[in-house]
């Protein structure tokens, strides 16, 4: 019978060890797996606070770009309001001389 008990004891001291192992094993991928998910949702911060600044970026780019274009009609709206009062006045004078001449030597 000892060697019975010594055989039985020895295969519980191995399914102990065993069931050691394997919880051991269990605690690392757990926490293998909380620090990817850490990692992660670490990278997902990044990614999100990256994306918002080149979104800024490019609104202000665009904005800057808008502006700059904006300026410029209104350049050239000026200088052509400028142009056309310029030839409507020439024709004004004209155009008030023939009046003139047709009402006052008909």
């Amino acid at each position: 019978m000892t060697g019975d008990t010594s055989l039985l004891e020895q295969v519980r001291t191995k399914e102990l060890e065993l069931k050691e192992k394997e919880e051991k094993a269990r605690k690392e991928a757990e926490q293998i797996i909380s620090q990817a998910k850490t990692a992660a949702e670490q990278t997902l911060v990044r990614a999100r606070e990256d994306g918002s600044r080149q979104a800024v970026k490019r609104r202000d780019e665009g904005m800057a770009q808008i502006s700059e274009d904006l300026k410029q009609i209104r350049e050239r709206a000026a200088g052509e309001r400028t142009r056309i009062l310029e030839n409507g006045e020439g024709r004004i004078a004209a155009a008030a001389e023939k009046i003139l001449e047709r009402v006052a030597f008909p």
